[in-house]
């Protein structure tokens, strides 16, 4: 089984991931979605859960444009210790993009 995880600001990309996760449901991949809202109360609660999400995933699209940035700082570990395929949009693409052989931080 293939697993996806998302993490983003983005309400209208949450909506078409979930909308996509729903058509994909049969095909063996397993979808993780995390909302991070703009407040830190609400974002931070779930950040163990994300940290065991990132552990497991196989392909990590990351949109944290806007988030606070204790959050990034708190997810920053886990993303750099996992060997999933990351899709990182934002601030954090320096320290956490890696798709096949690029890397950003072995150049």
């Amino acid at each position: 089984m293939t697993r996806v995880l998302l993490v983003s600001v983005s309400t209208p990309a949450v909506k078409q991931a979930v909308e996509y996760a729903r058509r994909m449901r049969d095909k063996d991949v397993d979808f993780r979605i995390h909302y991070i809202c703009g407040t830190i109360g609400s974002s931070m609660a779930d950040a163990g859960r994300l940290r065991g999400d990132v552990a497991g995933a196989d392909l990590i699209v990351l949109d944290l444009m806007g988030a606070d940035g204790r959050f990034m700082m708190a997810a920053a570990p886990a993303l750099k210790s996992s060997p999933a395929q990351r899709i990182v949009i934002g601030r954090m693409v320096p320290v956490s993009s890696r798709l096949g052989g690029f890397d950003p931080e072995a150049s």
